[in-house]
């Protein structure tokens, strides 16, 4: 089927297919199925972790970065912002409002400033990026009460609109991973992911995503202090 299509399609096709889970998990969500919503917003991030290097590799369309910020917006600010309102309180839709507004600013500051930067090293962030802003939302929303989501989501909107430097997970960080110590640490993900769905076991599955952003950032950290 893929000899069928040209290759400078394949970033537009990840990206659309990112899109489309963020529309998904904005519907279980609306019907309150938050697990599997969660889980949507997990498959679109994969997605997304492959979009831009299919663009490098093999180039794309004209329209290819602004398919890729609507779908990084839709799934990584509307869909986890819709999660804090169905979580529930009186403040919810205010720190809904919020999250929405700090991933804004977020792909704004990236595609407008950071992307010119010069004293930027390749493949590290400037700010936590909005996927990894978006776990720790979504991984909160499984275990906190509404008070402390929204804490929770303060905190978030504040580390991807500072200027921390981390470092991308595709592009750095699994290149310095050994093929062994990976493929142990993906059964282990997979183990763990089946047995959750299994037990259906809610805020193990939380703890896990928490425990994951927590990993990424102190391992994120590393490349960035030794390159200032």
């Amino acid at each position: 089927i893929f000899k069928f299509i040209p290759n400078r399609l394949y970033a537009d096709i990840l990206s659309t297919l990112n899109f489309f889970c963020g529309i998904t998990s904005l519907v279980l969500t609306h019907n309150r199925y938050f697990a599997w919503a969660i889980i949507i917003i997990i498959a679109g991030q994969l997605f997304d972790l492959f979009d831009g290097r299919m663009a490098e590799k093999h180039g794309g369309t004209k329209y290819g970065p602004y398919l890729d910020d609507i779908a990084d917006f839709v799934s990584f600010g509307l869909a986890p912002a819709y999660v804090i309102v169905k979580s529930g309180g009186t403040m919810a839709w205010l720190f809904g409002l919020i999250f929405i507004i700090g991933v804004a600013f977020r792909l704004i500051r990236f595609v407008a400033v950071d992307k010119k930067r010069t004293d930027l090293p390749d493949g590290i962030f400037n700010g936590l990026p909005s996927p990894a802003g978006a776990l720790i939302v979504l991984g909160a929303a499984l275990v906190a009460p509404p008070y402390m989501l929204w804490v929770i989501a303060a905190i978030s909107v504040g580390l991807m609109v500072s200027h921390i430097r981390f470092a991308h997970f595709g592009r750095v960080i699994l290149k310095e991973i050994p093929k062994p110590i990976f493929f142990l640490i993906s059964s282990t993900i997979v183990v763990i992911i089946s047995f959750v769905l299994k037990t259906k076991n809610a805020q193990m599955f939380g703890y896990l995503i928490l425990c994951s952003v927590v990993i990424y950032m102190f391992v994120g950290r590393k490349w960035p202090l030794q390159t200032q």
